[in-house]
C-alpha cells in the first residue's frame, strides 16, 4: 500500500481520507500504519452532521483539499462509500478486498469495480490529473474521516 500511496503523491494526487469513524480514531489508525503522512486531510463522522452516505463528508473533504468534488474519487469498499461519491458529485471506485464483494457493490452502480489498491493506483494515474493542479481526493482505508492534520 506505501508504495502505491508513495506513486500517487509522485503524480500531484492530493490524497484525504473521508470515514465514519471520528476522527482521532482514524488518524490513530493512519499512525498505527504507518501511513498518516500521506493524507494532510482527514475528515471523521464527528466532524459532520450526518454520515455517509449522506455527502457531507465527501463536501468537507473536498472543501478542505481546496478541491472541487467533481474532481474527486471516492475510493471505498462498502455501497456507502460509492452512495455518498455519487451524492457529492464524484466518481467512485469500489474495492472488492473489503468486507463486500463484487455482486454487492456493483448494483450500487460504482465508477468501476476494482479488486486491489495496485489496480486502484494504475487506474487512477491512468485517468490523469483532474483540474488545474492535479486535484483529487483518494481515500485508500475503509471508513476514514477528513479533517486538516498539523504537523
Amino acid at each position: 500500500m506505501k508504495s502505491g500511496l508513495n506513486e500517487l503523491r509522485g503524480a500531484a494526487f492530493a490524497l484525504a481520507v473521508a470515514t465514519n469513524k471520528v476522527q482521532t480514531v482514524a488518524l490513530a489508525m493512519l499512525e498505527t500504519a504507518g501511513i498518516a503522512h500521506f493524507f494532510p486531510v482527514v475528515v471523521g463522522s464527528d466532524m459532520v452532521p450526518l454520515p455517509k452516505p449522506h455527502p457531507a463528508l465527501g463536501f468537507l473533504t473536498a472543501e478542505c483539499l481546496h478541491a472541487q468534488p467533481v474532481n474527486c474519487v471516492m475510493i471505498g469498499d462498502t455501497p456507502h462509500d460509492v452512495q455518498m461519491a455519487r451524492a457529492a458529485g464524484r466518481r467512485s471506485v469500489a474495492l472488492t478486498h473489503g468486507t463486500h464483494d463484487h455482486e454487492r457493490l456493483q448494483p450500487v452502480e460504482p465508477t468501476i469495480v476494482l479488486q486491489s489498491y495496485g489496480e486502484t493506483v494504475k487506474w487512477l494515474i491512468a485517468q490523469g490529473r483532474q483540474g488545474p493542479r492535479g486535484e483529487t481526493c483518494a481515500r485508500s482505508l475503509p471508513s476514514l474521516s477528513i479533517r486538516q492534520r498539523t504537523r
